[in-house]
């Protein structure tokens, strides 16, 4: 009887730490994406410097969000986002077209990785 309420609780602390990464990973998700919407508006309206400030700063949130996450989702999510993330700011620098179309790659990317790690009946059992 002891080893079946010693597996319960092992079972119970797995779905908990999966709940819990899941909605860390899915409100550090939506802030990024807010980030990269607010970037693209900046970049819109010929705030450049102010762009490029917030670009490096989102830059810096992505490596810290990285290292942990790597742990929980796939690397090779991580792989793709990490190139898109990196040139951000020379997309900036070069053509807002370009920019654009990064931008939107980055937030549609960013998205499926929030979706795919959303907690749900299916994704923690």
């Amino acid at each position: 009887m002891k080893r079946t309420w010693l597996s319960i609780g092992m079972l119970c602390t797995l779905a908990v730490i999966s709940v819990i990464s899941g909605v860390w990973v899915n409100s550090r998700c939506s802030t990024m994406m807010s980030e990269l919407e607010g970037i693209l508006l900046l970049a819109e309206q010929d705030r450049t410097d102010e762009a490029l400030s917030a670009a490096r700063q989102l830059e810096e949130e992505w490596e810290k969000f990285r290292r942990p996450a790597s742990v929980i989702v796939n690397n090779a999510k991580l792989g793709e986002l990490d190139r898109g993330y990196a040139g951000i700011e020379f997309a900036l620098e070069a053509d807002r077209h370009e920019l654009a179309q990064l931008i939107t790659e980055l937030i549609h990317m960013t998205q499926l990785l929030r979706d795919g790690e959303t907690p749900t009946v299916h994704t923690i059992l």
